[in-house]
C-alpha cells in the first residue's frame, strides 16, 4: 500500500506539474519508492516478497521512475539496482512447461500463482533500448521467453495497463541470458542443466531470509526432469502450512505466524555436478545435482535429510510429484508414471523405508492449458515417516519412457550412490569424514562432495573442494576450497 500511496504522489506531481507543491509531493513519493528498492531488495537483486508481489511493487515503481524521468524529477529508472532485480527474475524462471503453454514461467514459489508469468521484460526492455542496449536485449528474449504476456496475473498491475502497446518494441532484436546455476543467499537456489532446450533439468530451493508473502515452505524444491514438471508446488492458494510442500514436517512447526526459514550454508557448482547444503532449525538437508553437458545424456538429484543436535525430531518426509500415478516396484524404490514422456524413478535410503503415496487438492487461480481461472490442482504425495535421529536420502531419476531404469547400489549410510545405466557408471558421495568405497569396489571418496562418471573409456571427476576421488586406478585431488574438475582417459582393458 506504501507503494501504491508513493506512486500517486509521484502521479499527481507529473499531471500538475505547474501546482507549487508538485515538486514537493515528487520529491516525497520517489524517496520512499527509492528507500524501498533499497530496502526491499538485495545485493543479488532478490526481492523481499515472492515474485507476484514483487511484480505488483515493480509495476508501480517503474511507473513511477518513468513519470520522473519524464518529468526530470529523477532519474531511478536506471538505478543499477532495478536492473539486479530483473536480473534475478530472469535467472529463477522456471523451464518452459506444456501445463502452461511451453512459455516460461516464475516457479510456483510462495505467493506465486501457477504459470503465473510477466510481460514487464517487454516494457523494461523498450526502456532501456538506448540506455543500456545489450541489457535491453537481454530483457527482449525474456518478455520472449515468458510468451509475451500482460504485465500480471490475477492482481493490481493497472500503472501500465492503458499503455503497454506503446512501450513495447517487436524489432528489438533477442539476446538469450545464460541460465546457469546460482545461488541467491537472501532467497534460495536455483540448479540448472541443458537451458533453451527441450531436455532442460532444474531445481528451485526456497531458501533465506527473504520470506514474505511465502508459505511454511523454506526448503522445499520444485524439479523438472528432462524437460518436464516432476515435483510442484500448488502455487498461491492462501497461506499453505509445511505439509504441502517437498520437505520434512515435524510437530513442533507453527501452523500460523512467521515460520523459521533454511539457511544455505554451502553452494558449489561445476558442469557435471552442483551441491548444497543449508539448515533450518535442527534440519539439515543436502543437495546432489548430476548432470552432463550432453543434452541427451542422464541427470540425477540426490536429497539427503536429516536431524542434527541434541534433541532431534520424528518428522514426515514428503515430496509432491506431478504425474499419473506412483507404483512401488519393490523395497526402497518409487516410480512416478509421468503424463508425458519422462517417468521418474526414486530411490530410497535405507531400503526399509516405508513408502506410502497420497494424492492432495488446491483450489487456485492458475494460468494453464491455455486458460486463465480458478482451478482444482491435484498433486501426488511420496512420504515416509522419519524417526528421531535418522536420516532418508532419496535418489531422483528421470528418464524418458523407452529408456530401462538404472541399477541403484547406495553406500556411506546413504551418502553415496552408485548408478548403472545406459550413460555409463556414475558414483556420486557427500562429503565424509572417512573414506568411502563404493559397491563395486570401482571408486574411493574422501572429504568433499565429489562424483565421477565413467563411460567407456572416459573418466569425469568433480571435487567440491578438498578431499580425492579415485576410480578404476586413476586418482583425482584437490587442495582447494574451489570445484575442480577433470576428464581422463582410462587404459583399454
Amino acid at each position: 500500500m506504501t507503494t501504491t500511496f508513493s506512486l500517486y504522489r509521484t502521479l499527481a506531481a507529473s499531471l500538475i506539474p505547474s501546482h507549487p507543491a508538485d515538486r514537493r509531493w515528487a520529491d516525497t513519493g520517489l524517496q520512499e519508492l527509492q528507500r524501498q528498492l533499497r530496502e526491499w531488495s538485495d545485493p543479488d537483486g532478490g526481492w523481499l516478497e515472492a515474485p507476484h508481489y514483487a511484480m505488483v511493487s515493480l509495476d508501480h515503481m517503474v511507473g513511477a521512475f518513468l513519470m520522473a524521468r519524464n518529468n526530470c524529477f529523477s532519474d531511478s529508472l536506471y538505478d543499477p539496482q532495478l536492473k539486479k532485480i530483473f536480473e534475478w527474475l530472469t535467472l529463477i524462471s522456471a523451464p518452459k512447461d506444456s501445463q502452461t503453454g511451453t512459455f516460461r514461467p516464475y516457479p510456483a514459489l510462495g505467493h506465486t500463482y501457477h504459470g503465473e508469468g510477466t510481460g514487464m521484460f517487454g516494457i523494461i526492455a523498450r526502456l532501456y533500448r538506448e540506455h543500456d542496449p545489450k541489457f535491453a536485449e537481454n530483457m527482449q528474449w525474456m518478455y520472449q521467453q515468458h510468451g509475451k504476456q500482460p504485465i500480471g496475473l490475477f492482481g493490481p498491475f493497472a500503472t501500465f495497463s492503458g499503455y503497454r502497446s506503446l512501450l513495447l518494441a517487436d524489432d528489438l532484436q533477442r539476446l538469450p541470458m545464460e541460465l546457469g546455476s546460482r545461488w541467491f543467499p537472501n532467497t534460495g537456489v536455483v540448479l540448472r542443466s541443458h537451458a533453451g532446450t527441450d531436455r532442460e533439468s532444474c531445481l528451485s530451493l526456497i531458501a533465506g531470509r527473504n520470506h514474505e508473502h511465502y508459505d511454511d515452505d523454506s526448503g522445499s524444491v520444485t524439479i523438472w526432469g528432462l524437460g518436464r514438471i516432476l515435483t510442484d508446488d500448488f502455487g498461491y492458494v492462501g497461506a499453505h502450512p509445511a505439509k504441502f510442500h517437498s520437505l520434512p514436517e515435524w510437530p513442533e512447526m507453527p501452523q500460523s505466524g512467521s515460520p523459521s526459514v533454511m539457511t544455505v550454508q554451502q553452494f558449489r557448482s561445476g558442469k557435471r555436478l552442483d551441491c548444497i547444503v543449508g539448515t533450518r532449525e535442527n534440519w539439515q538437508r543436502e543437495i546432489a545435482f548430476l548432470k552432463d553437458p550432453e543434452p541427451n545424456d542422464a541427470v540425477g538429484f540426490l536429497l539427503h535429510d536429516q536431524f542434527t543436535g541434541s534433541q532431534p525430531r520424528p518428522a514426515t518426509w514428503r515430496l509432491w510429484l506431478t504425474g499419473e500415478r506412483i507404483a512401488f516396484p519393490g523395497p526402497g524404490r518409487a516410480l512416478l508414471i509421468g503424463r508425458e514422456d519422462v517417468d521418474l524413478e526414486l530411490y530410497f535410503w535405507p531400503a526399509d523405508a516405508e513408502l506410502t503415496a497420497t494424492t492432495g487438492d488446491a483450489a487456485g487461480m492458475v494460468r494453464r492449458n491455455g486458460r486463465k481461472e480458478r482451478q482444482t490442482t491435484t498433486r501426488l504425495a511420496l512420504q515416509t515417516n522419519l524417526k528421531a535421529g535418522s536420516a532418508v536420502s532419496a535418489l531422483l531419476w528421470p528418464r524418458r519412457k523407452q529408456e530401462a531404469a538404472p541399477n541403484v547400489q547406495w553406500f556411506g549410510s546413504g551418502r553415496g550412490v552408485q548408478v548403472s545405466s545406459q550413460a555409463g557408471v556414475s558414483y556420486l558421495n557427500l562429503t565424509s569424514t572417512t573414506p568411502q568405497i563404493s559397491p563395486d569396489q570401482q571408486a574411493r571418496f574422501t572429504g568433499a562432495a565429489a562424483a565421477a562418471h565413467k563411460q567407456n573409456n572416459l573418466l569425469h571427476t568433480t571435487l567440491t573442494g578438498a578431499g580425492s576421488v579415485s576410480v578404476s586406478g586413476y586418482t583425482a585431488q584437490n587442495r582447494s576450497g574451489s570445484v575442480v574438475e577433470e576428464s581422463v582417459s582410462l587404459p583399454q582393458k
